[in-house]
């Protein structure tokens, strides 16, 4: 199964200089809570969640008007093509413990979304391609403390 297949396509992106306010708009619009940060040219520069928000602001004391979504995004994105493989998708969503990666075209445009709901959806419904023991694996690593691996080194 392709990730095209499953992905979410209907998806809002935002500027690195919108306001957070903006990127929370956006978020509750469509009921998300990571918004892709694309540039002029709708090629994907970053992502922010809504714990990112948060973050920004309780250590900045400012206001979301006040804060640019660059002041709290990721800048290093990792994205996956819509004819990969659902399998290396999920792949990389668990070395890098995402929940979501933004699609793209070959140049970096935004397509669409691959998040663990679409592959939850996709389990529910076909049970061949992406088997719901293969998205309690992704979900587990992905949830996986971070902390597990400082303590063990």
């Amino acid at each position: 199964m392709k990730v095209q297949e499953i992905m979410t396509q209907d998806v809002v992106a935002c500027r690195s200089s919108d306001t957070m306010d903006r990127a929370v708009q956006l978020m509750l619009g469509k009921d998300c809570g990571c918004v892709p940060v694309v540039d002029e040219h709708k090629r994907v520069v970053g992502m922010i969640t809504d714990r990112d928000i948060c973050l920004a602001a309780h250590n900045s004391g400012k206001a979301l008007s006040q804060l640019a979504v660059a002041d709290g995004m990721a800048g290093r994105v990792e994205c996956c093509a819509p004819a990969e493989s659902v399998g290396e998708a999920e792949r990389k969503l668990r070395e890098r413990q995402l929940r979501r990666l933004p699609v793209v075209d070959l140049d970096g445009h935004l397509l669409g979304i691959l998040a663990m709901a679409d592959l939850a959806r996709a389990a529910a419904r076909t049970k061949k391609a992406v088997t719901p023991a293969e998205v309690c694996g992704t979900l587990a690593e992905i949830c996986r403390p971070r902390r597990e691996e400082t303590t063990r080194a």
